[in-house]
């Protein structure tokens, strides 16, 4: 289980030309998971990619090639932890890297406690040796966001969506890089899952790395370091030149602080409502 409770925040970009150019946050996420493929840290990522319609797919990537033909991939809504089975039983892989969101984060670090009294399932979890979590303001049904809100109340074909971003301020959707509709939280919160209106954790905690674009310039990802495993993978990307690194600005560390404090406040008090 996570000891640890380290936090250093930087802001990342990825000194890989050809990662850079399917990524639009700094590649960090990436070069990290090349980086700890190279270093013998892990056999395979575990990863999400599209397969389709903004569809997800959870893939076991065991090279660089790999992890950049699946970038980009919706993680919100797919159930990443299959992938842990997956890499055991399909690729005969024994040390892997678990990248997806807090609540994820949080449910395999549910599956190594309670493992540890079942020989089966401990095996499975403990397979995980590298854990990196996305930042997640929450995830939102397909059907109703896509569907609903997005294709029949703005007229925009689904067809037609390269890519959803969900920034601090709101809802982007893109074809290419055309910005196709921009919508503020407000305006989608009833589109979020339900479970995820109870979540109380943006950057997951129980992490070794947290990734995501927020607090960063356009361009950069930035990067929180939790765990001393965590600080040395991070460490050995930036010595042997996969990434760049500078510690994130007060006014960065400060809006990311605010959002974490936001979603946790939301979320227990939800959790709360939902008991009455």
């Amino acid at each position: 289980m996570l000891k640890e409770r380290l936090e250093e925040i930087y802001e990342v970009v990825s000194k890989d030309e050809e990662i850079r150019g399917v990524c639009h946050n700094g590649g960090a996420l990436l070069s990290l998971l090349v980086s700890a493929l190279d270093d013998a840290i892990v056999e395979g990522c575990i990863t999400v990619t599209d397969k389709g319609g903004l569809m997800p797919e959870v893939r076991v990537a065991m090279n660089k090639s790999s992890l950049i033909e699946g970038a980009g991939g919706p993680y919100g809504s797919a159930a990443a932890l299959t992938g842990v089975a997956d890499a055991i039983l399909n690729y005969g892989l024994w040390s892997v890297a678990l990248v997806g969101t807090p609540c994820q984060m949080a449910g395999y670090e549910k599956m190594l406690d309670v493992g540890r009294g079942t020989h089966n399932a401990h095996n499975f979890s403990s397979t995980v040796r590298l854990r990196i979590a996305l930042f997640c303001p929450g995830a939102y049904s397909y059907d109703k966001l896509l569907k609903e809100y997005i294709e029949r109340e703005h007229g925009t074909p689904i067809s037609e969506i390269t890519k959803l971003d969900i920034r601090e301020d709101g809802l982007h959707v893109y074809a290419g890089d055309k910005e196709l509709l921009h919508a503020g939280m407000n305006e989608i919160e009833d589109y979020k899952r339900e479970g995820c209106k109870i979540c109380a954790d943006f950057t997951g905690l129980f992490s070794d790395i947290s990734v995501g674009h927020i607090g960063s310039p356009a361009g950069k990802s930035t990067v929180i370091i939790h765990t001393d495993s965590g600080k040395e993978v991070f460490e050995r990307a930036l010595e042997w030149g996969y990434i760049e690194a500078k510690p994130i600005n007060k006014a960065g560390a400060d809006l990311i602080h605010r959002l974490q404090k936001e979603k946790r406040e939301a979320g227990l008090a939800e959790k709360a409502r939902r008991k009455k």
